[in-house]
């Protein structure tokens, strides 16, 4: 093992277990901090405002979605997704929910 590992690994060592929580990340310094987090979308390859490929990457907008898994329902973020080239930011639609492998529920009362 490198100085480099072991650094980690005594890094680590000091931190309490726990399950974190779907808006909690972790800094390098160990920190626990809240932020928006999206739900899980795939990237568009291309802008569809410019058209220009690779200039998108997604983050969180501050309205919620109920993402229901296996292992339980989880409050995050309605992706959206800016272009670099163009400035566009567009929220993620029900195609590319689907494109990801999900699909968007509108349960009955």
């Amino acid at each position: 093992m490198d100085s480099e590992d072991q650094s980690m690994v005594t890094q680590l060592d000091y931190m309490p277990a726990r399950i974190l929580l779907p808006r909690e990340v972790v800094k390098e310094d160990g920190a626990v901090f809240e932020r928006d987090v999206p739900a899980p979308c795939k990237v568009p390859r291309s802008c569809l405002s410019c058209n220009k490929i690779g200039t998108c990457s997604v983050c969180a907008t501050t309205k919620c979605i109920a993402v229901v898994i296996k292992a339980g329902c989880f409050d995050l973020n309605i992706p959206k997704f800016y272009c670099t080239a163009c400035q566009v930011v567009a929220e993620a639609t029900t195609e590319d929910y689907i494109f990801s492998g999900w699909w968007k529920g509108f349960p009955k009362a």
